[in-house]
């Protein structure tokens, strides 16, 4: 009696297992297509945040080009107008 119980309780165990390995193989074959388009939908919002990232770098960039130039621009019209006083006041001088 115990035996035949036993093997009642084994059989029931390998349907099950049976059973549940079925129910997950036809779930991944469902949500298979699912799978496809969230790795797409993935590959798209990190190729999104490379596209930011780099534009935020150009920007950077442009911003420290520009700040550079200023800086050039001011230097210059500082040395000219040091170099007209010294003129000026050259000037002056020998008259």
């Amino acid at each position: 009696m115990q035996t035949l119980a036993e093997q009642a309780r084994k059989q029931q165990e390998a349907f099950q297992t049976l059973a549940r390995e079925s129910v997950d193989a036809y779930v991944d074959f469902l949500f298979a297509p699912f799978a496809y388009y969230q790795q797409a939908a993935d590959t798209a919002e990190s190729i999104a945040w490379q596209g930011v990232e780099t534009a935020q770098k150009i920007t950077r960039q442009s911003i420290d080009a520009a700040q550079k130039a200023t800086r050039q621009g001011a230097e210059t019209v500082q040395r000219t107008a040091r170099q007209g006083q010294q003129a000026a006041q050259q000037a002056t001088d020998t008259k």
